[in-house]
């Protein structure tokens, strides 16, 4: 019998966590959005409102312009 190592539920047997299909094909999103530097708006919400609760939260539009401008904005090196 195989056991999942990514599970939420524990297994009574081996005290193994089962984490929903959902949830891992998100983390999969995650990583590789994060692999390929793309933002991610909700990890940019989740650490807003740990790290700092009394600020301002960005919509998804802005923080998106945001990230574009911080990326290929003025004063960024060029090729051309």
């Amino acid at each position: 019998m195989s056991r999942d190592l990514l599970s939420r539920e524990a297994d009574a047997a081996g005290g193994v966590e089962r984490v929903p299909l959902v949830e891992r094909l998100q983390r999969i999103r995650r990583g590789f959005r994060q692999l390929f530097g793309i933002p991610d708006f909700d990890r940019y919400r989740e650490h807003m409102a740990a790290r700092h609760p009394d600020a301002p939260l960005l919509s998804e539009r802005e923080f998106h312009a945001m990230a574009i401008d911080r990326r290929y904005g003025a004063g960024r090196p060029r090729c051309c």
